[in-house]
């Protein structure tokens, strides 16, 4: 597709406004992993600020992340894996052994966008994108 990862370690939360400066020049976009070392309560603001201001989009990790300010964030739909597991539920009490129902990912993915945040980045996104979002935040 194109894409290149430059990831950059990080062991400590003061690692990270150096770690920012060195993708500041070469990154199109920054992309947030689960990890509670780089992404907690401390980070945040520095991370969000960041990206706002060198106009760098980030992808952030729930909802709350995209509402604070970054552009978009994917989460599953609970409510379809709790579905999901009511339906291999189902299957076990009809007689299926527990080892034959196979591990399933979660079927549906929902996602966020901050439109205030693709303004101010000039960042366009197409009606259908902002029509079928789970969630937007508009300012």
């Amino acid at each position: 597709m194109g894409l290149e990862l430059n990831p950059v370690k990080v062991h400590t939360p003061k690692d990270i406004p150096n770690a920012l400066k060195s993708l500041a020049n070469n990154a199109d976009v920054l992309w947030g992993i689960n990890d509670a070392l780089v992404f907690n309560s401390l980070t945040a603001r520095h991370i969000l600020l960041f990206s706002f201001r060198n106009r760098i989009p980030f992808c952030g990790l729930s909802s709350a992340w995209v509402e604070a300010g970054a552009l978009y964030a994917l989460e599953y739909d609970f409510y379809d894996i709790g579905v999901q597991c009511g339906e291999k539920a189902v299957k076990i009490i009809r007689g299926a052994g527990v080892n034959s129902v196979p591990v399933s990912l979660p079927r549906k993915l929902l996602y966020t966008l901050n439109l205030k945040t693709a303004r101010h980045m000039k960042i366009d996104i197409q009606e259908e994108h902002i029509r079928n979002a789970y969630k937007i935040f508009e300012e």
